[in-house]
């Protein structure tokens, strides 16, 4: 690790992905803090009176300096993928890591009732006070499931195509890793540190959300079939 102490990183989370919990444990094993760019930017254009305005890029908002991303040693957390085609103007390139999840009508239902649920389903806790409302949401949204529209399902289905563009296009430009949800169970290997990381490995407030989706869902074999037939023809591979 010593030869990366000063190394900047930014650590791109697709959505629904384990990136909350994996932002914590990438602070504790690489003993850095984690900046979440999307929270600034927000609070940004918050200040300046705009909403839904579409922003800057990092690379114009590094070269203006209305920003500063250019700390040694420390890690940016976004959502944001299209910020990768700012990364070159940094004359030290930082290393790159991103999060996805590989079982695409879990990560797009996941995403979903975060959505139908006006974000009060984000994530589920260990404090039962911290828990109530993400558990009453929950329970109160099996009790009416939703049929998923085929046009619907497409719209989640570029995003995630998107990310993968950007991530192909600009990714080998920099030391990068790829960290698959679903491998977490059995450990991934970070080459950054010694060890792996490992759902339970790290003791964070954040727990896995029930099973819920084919409750929810009442289409969701039929969203199994569609999404494979979206995969294929949109030649998403993971």
């Amino acid at each position: 690790m010593n030869d990366n102490e000063n190394k900047i990183f930014w650590f791109f989370k697709e959505p629904r992905s384990g990136s909350s919990w994996l932002s914590q444990v990438l602070m504790h094993k690489l003993k850095r803090p984690i900046i979440h760019v999307d929270k600034q930017l927000f609070e940004l254009n918050h200040e300046m009176g705009r909403s839904n305005v579409p922003l800057d890029s990092l690379g114009d908002r590094l070269l203006s300096g209305k920003l500063n991303y250019n700390t040694p040693g420390s890690c940016y957390a976004t959502h944001r993928f299209e910020l990768l085609t700012g990364l070159s103007v940094y004359k030290d390139p930082p290393i790159i890591v991103r999060s996805i999840r590989r079982n695409l009508t879990e990560l797009i239902l996941s995403e979903m009732a975060v959505d139908i649920s006006g974000w009060r389903l984000v994530h589920m806790y260990k404090d039962p006070m911290k828990n109530a409302l993400p558990s009453h949401t929950l329970n109160n949204l099996v009790k009416n499931p939703v049929v998923v529209d085929k046009p619907d399902l497409m719209k989640y289905m570029i995003k995630i195509k998107r990310r993968d563009e950007l991530w192909d296009a600009y990714s080998n430009n920099f030391e990068n890793y790829t960290i698959v949800y679903e491998d977490l169970a059995e450990g991934v290997n970070l080459p950054l540190y010694e060890g792996t990381i490992k759902f339970g490995d790290y003791d964070d407030d954040i727990i896995k959300t029930p099973d819920y989706k084919r409750e929810l869902f009442s289409n969701y074999d039929q969203v199994v079939e569609w999404v494979t037939e979206f995969a294929t023809t949109m030649k998403i591979v993971r």
